[in-house]
């Protein structure tokens, strides 16, 4: 819990996976703010079946705090082994709210700031992913971002910003690609996480399944790696002095150079923005998710020099070649309680011969079970 004197309050808007908020709580530790946290309750494909985002009538536990919905650990969804509250009770003291997409998201926005008398709106993007002002290769999750900064352009605050941070961590933008977005903008680079406060955040975070927040804490703490992510082969990124850093960008600045949250009415619905960021180039998110694990691998089965290229890899990775060709949410839970056990220091990693020594244990596709698995 933390005990300093706060220098402000700043509501943190999660821009896609829950994740977001583990960075967010970090640099607002870091710079002594007290933070307010809110996101789309939409999680990953390898974590919940439904596609696109719970209604608010899938959430049980969620509850009435003012005119927002507050996630509590005794929040659940139907259907899935939600992470909406490990998140919260991670978080804790400080709130966590749900927004429903059902209702306008820039009055739940306003309303939240409103309530907490925050005297800033940070939109968090982790991966730096939300900086694309068009179709680039790699980019796979635009839609939540496009609904957000649509919803923030009408938020009426005197300070909305946008920070990005685990930059290039979830596989989407390299390098090259962003320090290319980050040169049509004036961003302002943050403080750096302090060390004490990433070990902090990771460790309480390291029970979530989540991929790109915990390699950006893990970049603060200097754990150069070269990791596989992604599925099913994923690519490589890099833990470095410059996925460490974090960047606030002014909203009005980002909009400016034509992101499609620029493009978008208040009007739109998810199926409209969806559609409309296909007739751009965009990829179709919401049929990605229904379709996940449902597709055939193509030719024979690789082998594990094959599929893992790298000295390290995520665990999320590691199960698509344990399951085969179809993927299942209850092989990479137990995937995750077994191995981020091994060395909970570099979660959500294995190196390359615990990799090895699980695919071996592990039962291939036709069973898709994980005998017991020793952890010390």
């Amino acid at each position: 819990m933390v005990t300093f004197r706060h220098q402000g309050v700043t509501l943190y808007v999660a821009s896609g996976g829950l994740g977001d908020l583990l960075l967010a709580a970090a640099i607002a530790e870091t710079q002594r703010r007290w933070a307010i946290y809110a996101a789309i309750p939409w999680e990953r494909p390898s974590v919940d079946p439904h596609v696109g985002p719970r209604a608010l009538s899938d959430l049980k536990g969620i509850a009435r705090d003012g005119g927002g919905y507050r996630v509590t650990g005794g929040t659940s969804a139907l259907g899935c082994a939600s992470q909406l509250p490990v998140i919260a009770d991670i978080l804790a003291p400080a709130p966590l709210y749900a927004l429903n997409v059902a209702e306008p998201l820039s009055q739940q926005i306003e309303h939240l700031a409103e309530q907490h008398r925050a005297d800033e709106i940070s939109l968090v993007d982790v991966g730096g992913d939300v900086l694309a002002n068009g179709p680039a290769p790699g980019v796979v999750s635009p839609l939540s971002e496009a609904l957000l900064i649509t919803a923030l352009r009408r938020v009426r605050h005197d300070d909305k910003t946008v920070i990005v941070g685990g930059l290039g961590l979830d596989g989407e933008l390299s390098r090259g690609q962003i320090e290319e977005f980050l040169g049509k903008l004036t961003p302002t680079r943050l403080p750096a996480i302090d060390r004490k406060v990433a070990r902090s955040w990771h460790t309480r975070g390291r029970v979530c399944r989540t991929e790109a927040s915990l390699l950006a804490l893990l970049s603060v703490l200097c754990h150069p790696m070269r990791v596989q992510v992604g599925e099913p082969f994923g690519s490589a990124v890099e833990t470095s002095e410059f996925s460490a850093r974090n960047y606030r960008i002014q909203l009005d600045d980002l909009l400016d150079s034509g992101v499609p949250g620029s493009l978008f009415g208040p009007a739109d619905s998810i199926t409209t923005v969806q559609a409309k960021l296909v007739e751009l180039g965009f990829p179709d998110e919401l049929r990605h998710h229904a379709e996940w694990g449902s597709y055939s691998a193509d030719g024979p089965r690789l082998s594990f020099d094959a599929y893992v290229t790298e000295p390290y890899i995520t665990i999320r990775s590691l199960s698509r070649f344990m399951s085969g060709p179809k993927p299942t949410r209850e092989l990479l839970a137990r995937l995750h309680r077994s191995l981020s056990r091994r060395n909970p220091e570099l979660s959500p990693v294995v190196d390359r011969s615990t990799a090895r020594a699980a695919s071996e244990t592990v039962a291939r596709a036709d069973t898709c079970e994980i005998p017991a698995m020793q952890t010390d």
